[in-house]
């Protein structure tokens, strides 16, 4: 996996388009505070990463299509 993979929590909030705060509430409380379900992270120590792969995968599941 190369490094330019992995973003920090700020990269990976600016690369979905949502605030630093939403993104961590997601990870942090789930849906039971907020109605974004987190993307996959890694934890290394203090530090959370995300996977490019996984917020790809993230936004193409929360996807939505309405049917007219």
């Amino acid at each position: 996996m190369a490094f330019k993979e992995i973003l920090r929590e700020g990269e990976a909030a600016e690369y979905v388009g949502v605030s630093l705060s939403t993104l961590r509430n997601a990870r942090l409380y789930g849906s039971l505070r907020t109605p974004t379900i987190p993307p996959p992270h890694i934890k290394i120590g203090r530090s959370i990463r995300y996977r490019l792969m996984d917020l790809d995968n993230w936004l193409e599941q929360s996807r939505v299509t309405v049917a007219h």
